[in-house]
């Protein structure tokens, strides 16, 4: 059967028919450049409608991003008091630096994301910073 720029007028094709609820065979009714084709469904009915090659809802679902693991149980065992900074924001940081922010505890310096940006996971969950400001 013919899709896309292969239809002419009065071709059958197989569409998804609107008030069927199915797929279909439908004719071709005109041709359109600035849209989809105008189709016919040979049902009782006989409304015209635009071509659909395909069911609705039958795209292929994104999947999910899978989510980052936090690293912080694991790093947090090699850190010792000396090497604990205390979080200022006017202070500037350095990948793998561990932190302690009053509010959300122990946390380790992961990724630089800007020039004053910062991701640090903490035990929770990954936050972005600000620092030397």
């Amino acid at each position: 059967m013919p899709v896309g720029a292969d239809l002419k007028v009065g071709d059958e094709v197989n569409s998804w028919c609107t008030k069927c609820h199915e797929m279909r065979m439908h004719k071709v009714r005109a041709l359109r450049p600035d849209g989809p084709p105008r189709v016919v469904c040979i049902c009782p009915e006989e409304r015209e409608r635009n071509y659909r090659p395909k069911p609705p809802n039958s795209r292929k679902k994104k999947s999910a991003p899978e989510p980052e693991v936090n690293p912080w149980p694991t790093l947090i065992q090699e850190c010792t008091d000396d090497k604990l900074r205390d979080y200022s924001i006017q202070e500037r940081f350095w990948e793998g630096e561990y932190i302690k922010h009053r509010k959300y505890g122990i946390g380790i310096v992961t990724e630089m994301l800007d020039v004053n940006k910062m991701a640090v996971w903490f035990e929770d969950k990954k936050r972005i910073m600000v620092f030397n400001k």
